[in-house]
């Protein structure tokens, strides 16, 4: 006999009848974690049963991390250029970037890992390199 005890299960259509029967009694059996599937996810209405759904939606966000920050990074670095070329001053801006380091705790060049899971704006050495650019770019 398998042991149910700290297991985690799935139960589809746990919001009713035998579902929902299925969902208590593995609860009362000591499962560990169950979840359950239901049209309307909201009828799940065990306090401790998972639906699915919350699941699958918190996967997805997390899966979908790198490529939110690779769009959110591309635009923060348009925002750095355009603040380049309205304040004309890559001095200032470096200056400011590496305060970034101290004030916000920033990390100049963060893992790889972070910075592709976790970083929403370019990295501060990245951003430094910008006004270097902008700066022989604008013959200054």
């Amino acid at each position: 006999m398998t042991s149910i005890k700290d297991a985690v299960v799935l139960v589809t259509g746990g919001s009713r009848g035998l579902g929902k029967a299925l969902v208590e009694e593995l609860y009362a059996r000591g499962a560990g974690k169950v979840y359950a599937t239901a049209r309307d996810p909201r009828t799940v209405t065990h306090p401790e049963a998972v639906p699915l759904a919350l699941l699958v939606l918190a996967t997805l966000s997390f899966l979908a991390l790198p490529v939110q920050n690779v769009i959110t990074r591309h635009m923060e670095a348009e925002a750095d250029w355009v603040a380049l070329e309205t304040s004309r001053d890559p001095g200032s801006a470096t200056g400011l970037f590496r305060r970034f380091t101290t004030v916000a705790l920033a990390d100049p060049e963060p893992p790889t890992w972070s910075y592709v899971l976790v970083e929403s704006h370019p990295t501060i050495v990245q951003r430094i390199a910008m006004a270097e650019a902008w700066k022989r770019r604008a013959g200054r």
